[in-house]
């Protein structure tokens, strides 16, 4: 089916997740990465080690990509939700 495609990454606390949905919203691919654990040295206070949530948003949208067989030029969209502050 030709597009126009939307990409919708969310950054979840275990894993990021990106899948490619077409213009009735069926999903067409996707991918995700889990987070390697975290560091919490005190109350309220979480570090991701190295890049962490930049490698894993890179790898689950290769991902993606990868398992997408439409065209790329035809991805009008992205969208991003997280819940890291």
């Amino acid at each position: 089916m030709p597009g126009p495609y939307l990409i919708g990454i969310d950054g979840g606390t275990q894993s990021t997740k990106v899948v490619v949905v077409d213009a009735d919203g069926r999903v067409v691919a996707e991918g995700r990465e889990p987070l390697r654990p975290t560091s919490r040295p005190r109350h309220g206070v979480v570090f991701h080690p190295d890049d962490d949530l930049w490698d894993s948003l890179a790898a689950a949208s290769r991902r993606a990509l990868q398992r997408f067989d439409g065209d790329p030029g035809e991805i009008a969209a992205v969208g991003l939700c997280t819940i890291r502050c």
